[in-house]
């Protein structure tokens, strides 16, 4: 039924098809707030089976979910927004982070964007790396790359 559904006359399809709930399954789809609000926009609305469109939007942005965490008094590793390279050798620098540190594009999702920085020689490679997948992925291309970066445990085998 999803695939029905015309984004530019969303009603008179939903409406000639008797929609009144849809399921997006898994992956994209599901994930998505815009989605979730466009069916509830619609008249008469699509009820959106899954997270309300305020879950979704918090699940979908790192730095939100990592403010709601804090928040919540979780204990969580030190990590910031970063805008360049040099922000990533200077969240190494200090006391209490130290390499090696794993930067991420908040952009990317699944696992792409995310890089290991083992010391300050390979911060700019790994930064340079996570922003082609935030020029990828960005649907703002007017706003600067931006990344988290947070403290990696590795961890230590006997």
């Amino acid at each position: 039924m999803l695939a029905s559904i015309n984004k530019h006359s969303p009603s008179s399809d939903h409406n000639r098809n008797h929609c009144t709930h849809v399921h997006p399954g898994y992956g994209f789809l599901s994930e998505s707030p815009d989605l979730a609000n466009d069916l509830a926009q619609l008249d008469p609305p699509i009820t959106f089976i899954g997270p309300t469109v305020s879950t979704l939007r918090l699940a979908g942005d790192k730095m939100l979910s990592r403010d709601l965490v804090n928040s919540l008094g979780i204990p969580i590793a030190e990590g910031t927004r970063v805008f360049s390279s040099e922000d990533v050798r200077s969240f190494a620098a200090l006391p209490q982070v130290n390499y090696p540190i794993m930067i991420k594009a908040l952009d990317g999702g699944g696992g792409r964007g995310i890089r290991l920085v083992d010391d300050a020689s390979s911060a700019d490679e790994a930064f340079k790396r996570c922003g082609c997948q935030i020029l990828w992925h960005n649907l703002r291309p007017d706003s600067p790359p931006q990344m988290h970066r947070g403290k990696f445990f590795r961890p230590s085998f006997c």
